[in-house]
């Protein structure tokens, strides 16, 4: 009899502790839910209307302007300089296609560098006709509309970028200055973060941000609480049955 009431009470404080850790864990992707919207309702807002880029410059600027991921800029031409000295990055993103994610050097007043995405292309003889594209809209709009993604540290299963024999699989901050300052020695860039551009009409594999920001949080919270809610249940269940 003892042994059962010690089992009951065992039983219990184990619900009690599931319900407790549901509960959090369903409220903080509450949190992530409300951040997440705002987070995607101003990346959708810059992406109709984005501001002009606007370059932190140490202490000529006030403060240092963050930039979200998926933020969208306008850069101003002349301003910046893209020169065609590519990094093609292997990538099976555009409809599990197999092809090329392709990176340029971008030049801020000589003072400051970055690369830029162009785009993805299915043949990296395809490149210079997109290079060829954005020079031209370049010189008729005098902008460029980009958005900002952040440099994040590799999957565990994405294999190392391989600079002596130009393999690159996916974007990192330092391989890119180890691959540029050879040949300008004045690459360097303090930004955590580099550009995409979001222009449709220089490449026709042009893959909307809005498209990649998946919100998940709803159906995490769902399953927590439901699982809180059962855990109730059983303790319901189990306290009557004392």
């Amino acid at each position: 009899m003892i042994l059962s009431i010690n089992k009951k009470n065992t039983l219990s404080v184990f619900f009690i502790f599931i319900i407790i850790l549901t509960s959090s864990l369903g409220t903080w992707q509450l949190y992530r839910l409300q951040w997440k919207n705002d987070l995607i309702h101003n990346i959708e807002n810059t992406f109709e209307i984005p501001d002009k880029y606007v370059e932190y410059r140490g202490f000529e600027a006030s403060k240092e302007i963050f930039y979200s991921d998926f933020e969208s800029v306008l850069l101003e031409i002349g301003v910046y300089d893209i020169s065609y000295n590519p990094i093609f990055m292997q990538s099976k993103t555009f409809n599990g296609l197999v092809g090329f994610h392709v990176f340029l050097p971008i030049n801020y007043y000589a003072t400051d560098n970055s690369v830029i995405n162009i785009g993805w292309v299915r043949s990296i003889d395809y490149a210079e006709e997109i290079y060829g594209n954005l020079l031209h809209h370049i010189e008729n709009k005098k902008k460029l509309k980009v958005y900002i993604r952040h440099f994040i540290k590799k999957n565990f299963f994405v294999p190392n970028n391989n600079l002596l024999k130009n393999e690159w699989f996916y974007p990192e901050k330092i391989d890119f200055q180890l691959k540029y300052f050879n040949i300008d020695h004045n690459f360097n860039s303090e930004k955590n973060y580099y550009f995409v551009l979001a222009e449709p009409a220089i490449n026709k594999y042009f893959v909307d941000p809005r498209t990649l920001l998946n919100n998940r949080h709803f159906e995490y919270m769902i399953t927590w609480y439901l699982l809180g809610i059962s855990s109730i249940v059983m303790l319901i269940i189990l306290r009557r049955k004392n």
